[in-house]
C-alpha cells in the first residue's frame, strides 16, 4: 500500500465518461474515456498527474488543454479549416450517414470538403497531463479559498490517432470559493498556451468554469450546477461551451464520488456528456 510522511496524503482519482454529438459534422461521433490518476496533498500544495485511456469512432475529435474536445477532423483537418461558418462538414467513409456518394449525390464532393470517418471503434491512450496548485488563502468568511495552478499536457499519444495534436499545452491560472450561506459559488480561469495540429492552427486562449455548490439538506449530498468552456480556438467554428450538473457525495476522509451529466451549448461542444467520477484516499500513519 503506498505511504506518505504525516501531513500528506495520496489520492488514487479515476473517472468514467461519454461524450458525443455531430458537432460540425454529417455524423455521429462517440468518445468513452477512461481516466486514471493520482492526487498527492502535501498541505497548501497539491500535485496530480492523470492519463486517459480513450475508445472512439470517427477520429475526428482531438483532446485539448485539460481533456476539452474539440473537433478539429483529426489528421484529415482540412474541411475544417477551411469550412464556411455555419455550414457542416461531410464525411466520407464506411457505414449510413457519410458524405460519400449515393443515389441523390452522384458526383464526389471535393476532398477538401469532407473528411474521413472510421465507423470502427478504436482505443488509444491520449496524452498525459500534469499540474501543481497552491492554496493562497482559505477562511471562513465570504471568501472561503483562492488558489493558483498550472498545468501541462504532455504530447504522448499517437498523432496519426487524431486524438492529440502532438504538440505541448501549458496552462496557468486560479481558482476562487465565494460563501453564500450554505451554497458556495465557484470560479476558475486558466490561461492557455496551445500547440497547432499539422494543417490546422490553434488558437491560444481562457478555459473557465463558474457554477454554484449545494447541500441537498442532511443527506449528504451536494449538487453543482456548472458553465464551463474554452475561448474561440478554432477561426471556422465557434467556442465550446458546456453546462453540467453534478450530485457528488464525501466519503469522509477517504474520498468522494461524484455523478455528472451535461450537454453542449455550441456546435464546437458534445451534445451530450455524462460521467462518473471518484477520488478514493490511501491510509497514512498518521489518518
Amino acid at each position: 500500500v503506498p505511504s506518505v510522511v504525516d501531513g500528506q496524503h495520496l489520492s488514487y482519482v479515476g473517472s468514467v465518461s461519454y461524450s458525443g454529438g455531430t458537432y460540425i459534422f454529417d455524423r455521429r461521433s462517440d468518445t468513452y474515456t477512461l481516466g486514471t490518476g493520482a492526487t498527492l496533498d502535501l498541505g497548501r500544495v497539491r500535485l496530480s498527474a492523470s492519463l486517459p485511456l480513450l475508445v472512439y469512432n470517427g477520429g475526428l475529435v482531438t483532446t485539448v488543454t485539460e481533456g476539452v474536445p474539440l473537433p478539429t477532423g483529426g489528421t484529415d483537418n482540412e474541411a475544417v479549416r477551411n469550412r464556411e461558418p455555419g455550414s457542416t462538414v461531410g464525411t466520407k467513409g464506411k457505414g449510413p450517414g457519410g458524405g460519400g456518394p449515393g443515389p441523390s449525390q452522384p458526383v464526389e464532393p471535393p476532398p477538401d470538403s469532407t473528411v474521413e470517418f472510421d465507423e470502427s471503434f478504436a482505443a488509444n491512450f491520449g496524452d498525459p497531463v500534469v499540474g501543481v496548485s497552491a492554496d493562497v488563502y482559505s477562511g471562513f468568511g465570504v471568501v472561503r479559498s483562492l488558489s493558483v495552478n498550472a498545468t501541462t499536457k504532455i504530447p504522448m499519444a499517437d498523432v496519426s490517432t487524431g486524438v492529440t495534436s502532438g504538440e505541448w499545452d501549458f496552462g496557468i491560472g486560479g481558482s476562487a470559493v465565494i460563501g453564500a450561506g450554505s451554497a458556495l459559488i465557484l470560479a476558475d480561469v486558466s490561461y492557455w498556451w496551445i500547440g497547432d495540429m499539422v494543417g490546422l492552427p490553434l488558437a491560444d486562449g481562457l478555459s473557465y468554469a463558474g457554477g454554484v455548490s449545494f447541500p441537498l439538506a442532511s443527506s449528504g449530498l451536494f449538487m453543482m450546477a456548472l458553465v464551463s468552456g474554452l475561448t474561440q480556438t478554432i477561426e471556422t467554428m465557434d467556442a465550446p461551451v458546456t453546462a453540467t450538473l453534478s450530485l457528488s457525495r464525501s466519503l469522509g476522509s477517504r474520498g468522494f464520488g461524484s455523478v455528472s451529466a451535461g450537454f453542449g451549448l455550441s456546435e464546437a461542444a458534445p451534445d451530450l456528456y455524462v460521467s462518473l467520477g471518484w477520488s478514493v484516499r490511501f491510509p497514512t500513519d498518521g489518518s
